[in-house]
């Protein structure tokens, strides 16, 4: 993933400087075990992308308006003109800001732009963010991030009690209530015993028997 400026090219290696202006030293044989991009060879004409997310409150047309408008103010970038041809197609020249996808966290544009050389993607890149970020400071227009909303339903927290039809669990001893004390002069549910009935021995019921 290295980028640079092809210095020589011989039967074994390959030389590069690199943009950090270091001098590294490629095996051909490492170069074809490769995708090597090429970005001088016919055309230093680039098309970038740049991910854009914003929230759905937001007004999205005027969103990819400024995301336009904030490419092509920037230095280096192709502001517009004759479509550029690729292989058998062509692209406009000009910034052009998309609806790429709606997410979970907002709609993501993808904003598609040309830069006159390929020396300076980073700046370029990074002058496009900022400029639409002071341009959207008045607007209707939100940068999204990642968050959670939770909803609560209003029976939440309660629960259905219902009254069951089977008997209640038996007590313990312990636990059974107490019978009140009697008046000793009620003497309903007393035995006298001289009303006991006569034994069917022959006794009398007081204990003694009969001859």
């Amino acid at each position: 993933n290295e980028r640079g400026f092809v210095e020589d090219i011989t039967l074994r290696y390959t030389k590069i400087f690199t943009l950090d202006n270091t001098f590294i030293v490629i095996p051909n044989g490492t170069m074809r075990e490769r995708d090597v991009v090429n970005y001088s060879a016919e055309d230093t004409r680039t098309r970038q992308s740049l991910d854009i997310l914003i929230t759905y409150e937001s007004d999205v047309a005027r969103a990819r308006q400024l995301a336009e408008d904030a490419a092509r103010d920037v230095d280096g970038v192709v502001s517009g003109g004759p479509a550029i041809r690729v292989g058998a197609a062509r692209y406009p020249a000009g910034p052009t800001c998309y609806i790429d996808a709606f997410g979970d966290h907002g709609i993501n544009l993808r904003l598609r732009y040309w830069v006159e050389e390929p020396y300076w993607l980073l700046r370029i890149r990074s002058n496009i963010q900022s400029t639409f970020d002071e341009a959207i400071a008045d607007e209707d227009v939100t940068i999204a991030y990642p968050h959670q909303h939770h909803v609560f339903d209003e029976t939440s927290g309660e629960m259905q009690v219902g009254v069951s039809d089977r008997a209640s669990p038996e007590r313990p001893p312990g636990d059974r209530p107490r019978r009140p004390d009697r008046d000793p002069s009620d003497t309903r549910g007393s035995v006298d015993p001289t009303d006991r009935p006569n034994d069917p021995f022959g006794g009398d019921g007081d204990g003694t028997e009969r001859s």
